[in-house]
């Protein structure tokens, strides 16, 4: 998890009790801007393959283009193409919630 490109936690630990104190979990955190943005930068580069806007650190243009990412993947699926960068939309409607999955 990276938050505000500052922040940065890696690891298999969920953030509650039982990870932290019961299960055998191992989780590394920082806060230190010359790592978390760089590799913020990457992640987003090898989510999106590297279309420029979507990289950007302002967050409008980064949503933006990653929503024509969305779009336009969801366009190839319905032509049975493979999409352009590994970025797809979600969207869960259902008020019920379960654990069937």
């Amino acid at each position: 998890m990276i938050v505000d490109d500052v922040f940065m936690t890696l690891g298999s630990a969920n953030i509650n009790l039982r990870s932290m104190a019961v299960d055998s979990e191992l989780n590394i955190c920082h806060e230190n801007m010359a790592v978390t943005q760089p590799l913020r930068r990457r992640l987003w580069e090898l989510h999106t393959k590297g279309f420029n806007e979507a990289v950007s650190d302002v967050p409008a243009k980064a949503f933006d283009a990653w929503s024509n990412l969305i779009a336009k993947n969801a366009k190839y699926q319905e032509k049975g193409l493979s999409p352009i960068a590994s970025l797809i939309g979600f969207s869960y409607t259902s008020a019920k919630r379960s654990t069937d999955d």
